[in-house]
């Protein structure tokens, strides 16, 4: 099962430990400050983030409003994660910059060898059992580090209510209508040009449209430099330009 940190009071206590730690390794007391760092600016020391526990703690974030600092270290006017790995990428794609941390100011630390930008490392699923309502979120998790790795850059995620009339459809009806109930996640699109594109989300998006409703909530995929994701390419050769020419095309296609 994923575990998180549950809050602030728990992240303290959290911090009490390493502190009494770097105390029995370095002979040594150590000194830590709340301060607000620069996401962009942050270096890692794991090797990985894990796509079911990004997608919990993103989860949160967007729905409880989930705010728990991180815990990094101070050395040679560098910022390195001890802890929070997954919030600070969950911020980024929130389209937040900083984030709270408890720093520790230590010289003696060793960080890895191979530590890198917070932002570049990669994402791995592990095959963690989640909640039934997490697992959309996972798919989301997926399909953006799908799109990191065949583009070469990073894609923020950000919630949004879009209009169910202007999103364009990216499969043929026929894939995917029908294959499950419509979960109640929002929908996975991308932003190209102000227009947005279904990545994941079909099937809501299509109910949607059939009982009237105006909006549907969304997480919007924003490449952080200008690409041309080949889904649009797709898109426009497959030639279905609003939720309700998809409509038409399926009821058209039940009848035949």
């Amino acid at each position: 099962m994923v575990e998180i940190v549950k809050d602030k009071g728990a992240q303290t206590e959290r911090l009490k430990v390493i502190l009494n730690s770097y105390k029995l390794i370095y002979k040594r007391d150590f000194d830590f400050y709340e301060v607000s760092l620069r996401i962009e600016e942050l270096l890692a020391t794991e090797p990985y983030l894990e796509a079911e526990k990004l997608a919990i703690v993103y989860e949160k974030m967007v729905h409880e409003k989930y705010d728990v600092p991180i815990i990094t270290v101070r050395k040679n006017n560098k910022s390195y994660v001890i802890d929070g790995h997954h919030r600070c990428f969950s911020k980024w794609l929130l389209n937040q910059e900083h984030i709270s941390s408890y720093e520790i100011h230590n010289e003696l630390f060793k960080p890895p060898w191979w530590s890198k930008n917070i932002l570049d490392i990669e994402m791995i699923k592990t095959g963690e059992n989640v909640e039934e309502k997490i697992r959309d979120w996972v798919t989301c998790m997926d399909v953006l580090e799908y799109l990191r790795r065949i583009h070469g850059t990073n894609f923020k995620l950000i919630p949004m209510k879009l209009e169910v009339m202007n999103l364009i459809p990216t499969q043929y009806p026929q894939r995917i209508i029908g294959s499950r109930m419509p979960s109640k996640a929002p929908i996975l699109v991308l932003k190209y040009k102000e227009r947005f594109y279904i990545i994941d989300g079909h099937n809501r998006t299509y109910y949607a449209f059939k009982k009237g409703e105006r909006y549907i909530d969304a997480l919007v995929l924003v490449p952080a430099r200008d690409v041309v994701p080949g889904i649009v390419l797709y898109s426009k050769k497959l030639g279905i330009n609003s939720i309700k020419e998809f409509a038409k095309i399926l009821e058209i296609d039940k009848f035949q």
